[in-house]
């Protein structure tokens, strides 16, 4: 059942709730007084803002009554604090089977289950009949750069460099196969049971069910496109006196992208902008640095101070047309600047022995995800507008200590490091698939590293060396704060992605020009965030272990343009392990918690031809 006309709902209005039903209820059901059905709490943090309502959408619950209090609920329904309610069928009702609880649905990568996984077995993906995805991806790189000595005290260079990535993926969830009870998790890129946007005041035009019969099957079909170019230009003077080693360098950067999402029943999917786009935006940003840096010899060259200095401005724009997402078009526009000061010091009191420390301040600037949500807000009146950007950079103060020694082919270092963060920046993904960017409380990155290697010299056939390197990691918050997507975080909560424990061992062996290596890696647990929120959670995925083997020959070639040629074979995977490099937590159609997973490469065998000139 689909409501011939929508309610009006005033955004912000402390004293306005929602009643809320399934879309599948019979038409009978509004006729249906609210006692006849039960409430259950909807524990969305802004119940009545576009987000909230889109995710209503997206669940397939529609609104049936607005109401000024609550009175008019049941008992149990009075007795709620949130804003709104879910209502559903009471258990005598033909449709007890589609009770709809609360979820946050996270929409994102196209990542296995890992529990469908450990079901069918470590190649399972989603069947054809499912989902399908067809990317298009194609990249150019070119950089030029120039060095000069201009006599024995300067030294001039500057690298020239453009970047070009058009990517398109087109996708395909069959709506058979939607989140429901029978299948509970989400379906990546899975369509919408309902044209939220045809209530906008000036609304993209396309009807699925007109054309398609049905919203879900003319939602079904998603062309993706982002299309990204970057021009830079970083020179760099070097001054080399007495004592001193002076550089000053800057860099300017100028990045252009084209984002935009196109939905329709059938392929090829029709690209016309407020039409059938989610989507259609364009960006801009502008990235400038200028600095100084002075490395400064003491006693002989025994001890160095490195002072520096570096000035960052980065000014950005993002532009939207109108689209299923924004019920208005418009701009958003901002600039920030920063002045990052460092030091660092070393001090070498024995041929091969030094000891090192270092501080600093940067920043990190919000990336284009932070000014998503800012076009299409809705104020207390319920009038779109476009509000200003709220994220602010993040800041980090840094520290490190250590130490390195050399010795006979022996070569050693131990360094501890402490990293703290202010703004720290979060990612969510809304209700209507975009994610954005947010800032979170203050967290701390700390951690030992540890580097060893021995050249063992020859012995057999060929040169022999090993190599082992080991970090502890942690990583926490160190403020709590309230996050309007994942709720109260708390301080000394760990963050997501930060493997506690990393080492790598290898085995390195040469002959003339024929060189082979195999190497291990071990990566330990990780806790996971929650793929809608972007916030840490307690599920984590499980550590493993990778064996990488690989074999290369330079061959000289004596010709007037070629140098050599070098011929690699490399097999990563060795032991064609089964692990997840990476993961999400998420929700399934009952509210229970499972994990999402990206599956490692297998085994894989790729070679090689390099010449050089």
């Amino acid at each position: 059942m689909i409501l011939a006309s929508l309610p009006h709902i005033v955004c912000g209005a402390c004293r306005l709730y929602a009643l809320w039903g399934l879309s599948t209820l019979p038409a009978r059901s509004t006729g249906q007084t609210l006692d006849q059905f039960r409430p259950i709490w909807l524990d969305l943090d802004a119940d009545l803002t576009k987000e909230g309502l889109r995710l209503l959408y997206i669940l397939g619950i529609e609104p049936l009554r607005i109401v000024d209090d609550l009175s008019q609920c049941s008992a149990s329904a009075q007795g709620a604090s949130a804003n709104a309610v879910i209502l559903v069928p009471p258990p005598e009702s033909t449709d007890t089977h589609h009770w709809v609880l609360a979820v946050r649905n996270a929409i994102g990568p196209d990542l296995g289950l890992e529990a469908l996984i450990q079901q069918h077995g470590y190649n399972y993906n989603w069947p054809l009949n499912y989902s399908t995805t067809a990317n298009n991806d194609t990249e150019l790189t070119a950089i030029l750069g120039d060095k000069s000595t201009v006599s024995r005290h300067v030294i001039l260079g500057a690298k020239f460099y453009v970047h070009n990535n058009d990517y398109h993926r087109t996708s395909y969830a069959n709506p058979a196969f939607d989140q429901s009870a029978t299948q509970p998790y989400y379906l990546p890129n899975q369509g919408t049971g309902y044209p939220f946007w045809l209530s906008y005041p000036v609304p993209p035009t396309y009807d699925p069910s007109a054309i398609f019969g049905s919203t879900h099957y003319g939602t079904d079909y998603h062309l993706y496109e982002g299309i990204s170019t970057a021009l830079g230009f970083s020179p760099k003077a070097q001054f080399i006196l007495p004592h001193n080693l002076v550089t000053l360098g800057g860099n300017v950067s100028y990045g252009m992208l084209h984002s935009a999402e196109y939905w329709y029943g059938s392929a090829p999917v029709p690209q016309v902008s407020q039409y059938n786009n989610a989507w259609d935006e364009h960006d801009e940003r502008l990235i400038s640095s200028v600095y100084v840096q002075d490395n400064i010899s003491l006693l002989g060259g025994k001890v160095h101070i490195t002072p520096g200095i570096k000035y960052l401005y980065a000014y950005t724009v993002s532009s939207d047309n109108i689209g299923f997402y924004y019920p208005i078009g418009g701009s958003v526009a901002n600039s920030q600047a920063f002045t990052s000061p460092t030091i660092g010091i070393s001090y070498t009191p024995l041929h091969g022995l030094s000891f090192y420390g270092s501080w600093g301040r940067n920043i990190k600037f919000p990336n284009i995800g932070a000014y998503y949500s800012n076009i299409a807000e809705q104020n207390n009146a319920g009038q779109y507008i476009v509000a200003p950007v709220t994220v602010t950079p993040e800041y980090v103060t840094d520290y490190e200590l250590g130490t390195r020694y050399r010795h006979h082919g022996f070569m050693g270092s131990v360094n501890a490091y402490l990293e703290q963060f202010t703004n720290t920046f979060l990612t969510n993904t809304n209700a209507s698939g975009i994610s954005n960017t947010y800032n979170g409380g203050s967290s701390r990155y700390e951690g030992v590293e540890l580097a060893l290697e021995q050249r063992l010299g020859h012995f057999l056939l060929g040169h022999w060396a090993a190599i082992a390197n080991y970090s502890y990691n942690q990583a926490v918050f160190t403020s709590s704060f309230n996050s309007s997507y994942a709720g109260t975080v708390q301080a000394g909560q760990p963050l997501a992605d930060v493997p506690r424990n990393m080492f790598n061992v290898g085995l390195d062996w040469g002959y003339h020009h024929l060189h082979a290596h195999i190497d291990g890696k071990y990566v330990s647990s990780e806790y996971v965030s929650q793929q809608f929120a972007g916030t840490p959670t307690s599920q984590t995925i499980p550590s493993y272990f990778l064996l990488n083997l690989g074999v290369e020959d330079t061959i000289p070639i004596h010709t007037d343009h070629v140098k050599s040629v070098k011929l690699a074979l490399n097999i990563d995977n060795l032991l064609n392990r089964h692990y997840f490099p990476q993961g999400y937590s998420n929700t399934d159609y009952s509210g229970n918690t499972y994990l999402s997973v990206l599956e490692g490469m297998p085994r894989f065998v790729f070679g090689s031809v390099t010449l050089k000139f």
